[in-house]
């Protein structure tokens, strides 16, 4: 019988293993995202309970004129403050460029996974890529088209009604 002889880890192997070591320790990355975002708003909550409140200079865009301005702390653990997180989610998470790309990418992959081509290709793993990367193409595609069709949409509604964009501009 032959007896494996351990090898020696390198550095660079120590300190990889190491860093797995701790990796491993860290929460889920959606449980970090909401600890955070609690975080965020009882140290809102303790700004406005303090009272605090910051002054800053900004143009008046009536006037143009440079003046002082004041911004009090808000709390988000109010009736306003829910209420404000409820009607500025969706036009705050819009106002960020990569979410449509994110959405395109998640209906790629639902459709992928509801049309049986992600569960035909676990096999292969290259494969799998590549349909998933197809479904996101074509996803995008398919939202590009879409917006075209809803941006022609008030020409056909007017050719319906018999008069076109180009008469009502004159």
């Amino acid at each position: 019988m032959s007896t494996a002889i351990p090898l020696e880890k390198s550095r660079m192997q120590r300190v990889l293993d190491i860093v797995e070591r701790v990796g491993n320790q860290v929460p889920h990355p959606a449980v970090i995202f909401l600890l955070l975002i609690l975080a965020t708003m009882l140290l809102a909550h303790v700004f406005y309970i303090s009272g605090a409140a910051v002054e800053f200079e900004r143009i008046n865009p009536e006037t143009h004129e440079i003046e002082i301005a004041t911004a009090e702390a808000r709390s988000l653990l109010t009736g306003e403050g829910v209420r404000h997180m409820y009607t500025s989610m969706i036009p705050n998470f819009m106002g960020f460029t990569a979410v449509g790309l994110l959405i395109a990418a998640m209906i790629g992959v639902g459709v992928a996974e509801h049309g049986g081509r992600q569960r035909a290709a676990e096999v292969d793993v290259e494969a799998l890529e590549l349909a998933g990367l197809v479904d996101v193409a074509e996803a995008g595609e398919g939202l590009v088209d879409a917006a075209a069709q809803l941006a022609a949409l008030p020409d056909g509604v007017h050719d319906a009604l018999g008069e076109s964009r180009a008469e009502q501009r004159e």
